[in-house]
C-alpha cells in the first residue's frame, strides 16, 4: 500500500472525534444563534463527517457554514469552510471542485493575511495534488509550506509536511530521501506528543524499508505503528498497516499469514467504505492466487480490483491492476492480451513517474518477449528495470531483474554468463529473506546445472527449491521440482526415487 498520508486540520473540538463528536456537535446545533459560534459548529461539522467517509452530510453542514460565513461577512470562517469542503469533494474524488474551494479560501486568507492559515492551505493543496498523482506538483507545494512552518517554529506543520515529502519521495523512487523525511516527521510528532503523527511516520519507515527487501526491520515499524493506532482506534489507518504487514508475510511466502491480514484489512474498510484501500486489498488477494498458479480466482480479484480502482480514479493504482491482470494473462500463454495490459501500465507510470510501478512492469514486457523468443528485446527491457531497480535500492526487484538476464544469457548459449547472473540474483535474495524470490532463483539455478550436465549441483538446487516451496504451499511449483527432480533421475538413469 501507499504510504499514508497527513492531512493539516485542528478540531476545536479534540476531546472527542467521530460520531461522538457528531453527535454532540448536532444537539448543539439548534440552540445555536446566527452568529461566528454557529459557523464554527457547521465548519466543525462539515469536517468530522469528512473524518467518517459521510462526504454528502459534510457537504450539506459546510454549505450551510459556507451561507453564514458570508451573510455575516466574516471572512475566517468562510476561508476555513471553504477549506473544510474542499476535503469532502476530495473525499468523493471531484478533485476540480476541491482545488476550486482551496483557492478560495488560499485567496481570502492572502486578503486577511492569515499567515497560519495560508500554511493550512497550502499544506491541502499539495496534497491534493499528490492524490491525483501530480507529485512533482505536489513537492512543490510541500516545500513552500515547510519553509513556512519552519519560519513559523510550528512542529506539527513541520511533522505533517516532512511526512507528505517522504511520501512524494518514495513513490519517485528515491528511498534515502524518503526514508529521511519519514523519519524526520516521526521524530517531530513524538517531541509534540502527537501519537498518530508518530505511528506515521514509523509505519511509512518501515514502508521504505519493505522496498528494500529489508523484511524483518519492516515488521517491526509495521507493528509499532499498528500498535498505537490500535490504542488511539484508528479505523482509517489499521487497514492500511494491516495490508502492509501482509505484504511482508506475502514476499516471506507465509501466503496464509499474508491473507490473514489482507481479510481483516478487507473487513474494515468494507465497515468504514473505504473503497481506495479495498482496491489494493482485492489486489493482494489476487497476488496470493496467482503465486498459487491459481489464475481463475487471481483474475476474478484483480477485476474486482479494477473495477474500484476505475471508480476512485487513482492512476497509479489503475496501472498496478493493468499489470496484475496482464500477469495473468501471460501465465496462460496469451501474449498479446499480457501485453496490452502491461503496455497500459508502462504507459500510466511514465506519467506519473512512478519508478517502482515502471520498474516493475519492464520486466513483465520483458518477460513476454523472452517467452515469445525476442531475446535482445527481453534483455533491454530486463536491464532497463535492473537499472532502475538499482537506482532506487530495491533489493526485491533488483533479484528478479538479475535472474531475468541470467535466462536471456542461457537462452543464447552463454550458460557461464547465465550462472553468473543468476548466482548473483540469488545472493541479493537471500539477504532480504524473501522466501518466493529465493525458491524460484533456486530452482533456476538447478536448471542451469542440468543444462550443463552437472546432476549432482542441479539435484542439490532442485530440492532446495523444493523444500522452500513446501514450505510456502506453492503446488505448481511444488509439481513443477518434483518433475525436474525425476528428469535428473531419470537422465542418470536412476529410476528409483531415492
Amino acid at each position: 500500500m501507499l504510504p499514508i498520508v497527513t492531512w493539516t486540520q485542528r478540531d476545536l473540538y479534540a476531546q472527542k472525534q467521530g460520531q461522538p463528536l457528531i453527535d454532540s456537535l448536532i444537539q448543539e446545533l439548534p440552540n445555536a444563534k446566527e452568529d461566528t459560534n454557529k459557523v464554527k459548529i457547521l465548519k466543525s461539522l462539515c469536517y468530522t463527517f469528512y473524518t467518517v467517509n459521510k462526504f454528502d452530510d459534510g457537504i450539506k453542514y459546510g454549505l450551510q457554514g459556507l451561507e453564514l460565513a458570508t451573510k455575516l461577512d466574516w471572512k475566517n470562517g468562510l476561508a476555513r469552510e471553504e477549506n473544510n469542503l474542499a476535503f469532502n469533494f476530495m473525499g468523493k474524488l471531484d478533485y476540480a471542485k476541491a482545488l476550486d474551494y482551496l483557492s478560495k479560501a488560499y485567496k481570502i486568507d492572502e486578503e486577511i493575511g492569515d499567515k497560519n492559515f495560508i500554511r493550512t492551505v497550502t499544506s491541502n493543496i499539495a496534497l491534493l495534488y499528490l492524490r491525483q498523482n501530480d507529485y512533482h506538483k505536489a513537492l512543490e507545494y510541500d516545500l513552500k509550506v515547510l519553509k513556512m512552518h519552519e519560519e513559523a517554529g510550528d512542529k506539527l506543520g513541520v511533522a505533517n509536511v516532512t511526512s507528505n515529502m517522504g511520501n512524494v519521495y518514495y513513490t519517485l523512487g528515491d528511498a534515502a530521501k524518503a526514508q529521511e523525511y519519514f523519519l524526520k516527521a516521526a521524530k517531530s510528532s513524538a517531541e509534540i506528543g502527537d501519537k498518530k503523527g508518530a505511528a506515521v511516520g514509523t509505519g511509512n519507515a518501515g514502508l521504505v524499508y519493505a522496498s528494500q527487501g529489508n523484511y524483518p526491520k519492516a515488521l517491526e515499524y509495521y507493528a509499532k505503528a499498528l500498535k498505537i493506532f490500535e490504542e488511539t482506534g484508528d479505523d482509517a489507518n489499521i487497514p492500511t498497516f494491516m495490508g502492509n504487514i501482509g505484504n511482508v508475510y506475502f514476499r516471506l511466502g507465509d501466503m496464509a499469514k499474508a491473507l490473514e491480514y489482507y481479510e481483516k484489512a478487507s473487513k474494515i474498510d468494507e465497515e468504514t467504505g473505504n473503497k481506495r484501500d479495498l482496491g489494493y486489498e482485492a489486489r493482494y488477494t489476487g497476488n496470493v492466487y496467482a503465486s498459487r498458479h491459481d489464475n481463475s480466482k487471481a483474475l476474478e480479484n484483480f477485476l474486482r480490483a479494477l473495477k474500484i480502482d476505475e471508480e476512485v480514479g487513482g492512476k497509479d493504482e489503475i496501472a498496478g491492476v493493468n499489470s496484475n491482470i496482464g500477469s495473468i494473462y501471460e501465465a496462460k500463454s496469451d501474449y498479446p492480451k499480457a501485453l496490452e495490459y502491461y503496455m497500459s501500465a508502462s504507459k500510466i507510470a511514465e506519467q506519473t513517474g512512478n519508478k517502482y510501478l515502471a520498474a516493475t512492469v519492464n520486466s513483465q514486457i520483458g518477460d513476454v518477449y523472452f517467452q515469445q523468443s525476442k531475446y535482445p528485446e527481453a534483455m533491454e527491457m530486463f536491464f532497463k528495470s535492473l537499472k532502475a531497480n538499482e537506482e532506487m535500492g530495491n533489493k526485491p526487484g533488483m533479484a528478479s531483474s538479475t535472474m531475468n538476464i541470467g535466462n536471456v544469457y542461457f537462452k543464447q548459449g552463454d550458460a557461464a554468463t547465465g550462472t553468473e547472473y543468476t548466482l548473483k540474483a540469488l545472493k541479493i535474495a537471500e539477504e532480504t529473506g524473501d522466501k518466493y524470490t529465493i525458491a524460484n532463483i533456486t530452482g533456476n539455478l538447478g536448471s542451469d546445472y542440468e543444462k550443463k550436465g552437472d546432476h549432482s549441483k542441479a539435484l542439490e538446487y532442485f530440492f532446495k527449491a523444493l523444500k522452500m516451496q513446501d514450505e510456502i504451499g506453492n503446488k505448481h511449483d511444488i509439481a513443477l521440482n518434483s518433475g525436474n527432480i525425476g528428469d535428473v533421475y531419470n537422465n542418470q538413469g536412476n529410476y528409483l526415487w531415492p
